[in-house]
């Protein structure tokens, strides 16, 4: 059981099945975006990948000024950072694939969960 107070201030119980079906209530939204993308069944084409933009490097005023744990940092974190950049790229990309073609709602929320 879960405890509630309403605005005038009164305890109010709330039983497991009103708590499921607040739950339930709360999924049926997205389950309604899933129906209104199952009319659709063409298969999306694929928007071109535009490169990846080069890494800017520091320029040596930036790299003279840092300390050497700070240089062991980037030189740890670097492969890290580029992965997470890459999958970010291609995640955006996505994300614009789906803007684009005007794919269904279900689409857009699955894809920009991604970006954000």
């Amino acid at each position: 059981m879960s405890r509630s107070t309403s605005s005038a201030g009164e305890g109010r119980v709330m039983e497991e099945d009103d708590l499921e079906s607040v739950i339930s209530d709360r999924d049926s939204l997205y389950q309604d975006y899933a129906l209104a993308g199952e009319e659709s069944s063409t298969a999306p084409r694929k928007r071109p990948m535009t490169s990846v933009p080069p890494t800017p490097q520091l320029s040596s005023e930036v790299l003279n000024s840092l300390s050497e744990e700070d240089r062991q940092l980037l030189r740890f974190y670097s492969p890290q950072v580029d992965t997470h950049t890459e999958f970010l790229s291609k995640a955006i990309e996505e994300f614009l694939t789906v803007v684009e073609e005007q794919l269904p709602p279900r689409e857009f929320v699955q894809k920009s969960k991604l970006v954000s």
